[in-house]
């Protein structure tokens, strides 16, 4: 993996290990997977996939929608940290503290990967 700028591979090492540190949580991820019915149907189940140290904050931000997708429910309960090469998939959901949560947005690409930031919300009961 080629590095840009002033940051060497083995300083980036290190500032991902730090900031590992600085996850407190534990989450798990949820994967889904088609499960037919006996209507000739079927429908995405949830399982676990694995779990992640994470760091989870509750959050009253609205995407940069604005305030129109407050009202189509784009309002997010809560941002989850965790490292950059966690393997958290588009499709995939997150349980944390009984709680299961639509991943909705990632933040993921920023210059230097140490940690990535997604936005979440409760799946509805």
């Amino acid at each position: 993996m080629e590095i840009s700028g002033f940051v060497s591979q083995s300083e980036l090492d290190a500032m991902r290990r730090v900031a590992e540190m600085t996850l407190p949580d534990t989450g798990v991820i949820l994967r889904p997977t088609y499960a037919r019915d006996n209507a000739g149907g079927g429908s995405n189940v949830y399982a676990p996939a694995g779990t992640v140290h994470c760091r989870v904050d509750p959050t009253g931000r609205i995407s940069q929608l604005g305030e129109t997708a407050a009202v189509a429910g784009f309002a997010y309960d809560r941002s989850m940290v965790c490292p950059w090469d966690a393997d958290i998939r588009e499709d995939d959901q997150f349980e944390f503290e009984g709680t299961q949560y639509i991943i909705r947005r990632s933040e993921s690409d920023v210059s230097w990967r140490v940690l990535k930031r997604f936005m979440l919300k409760a799946v509805e009961p």
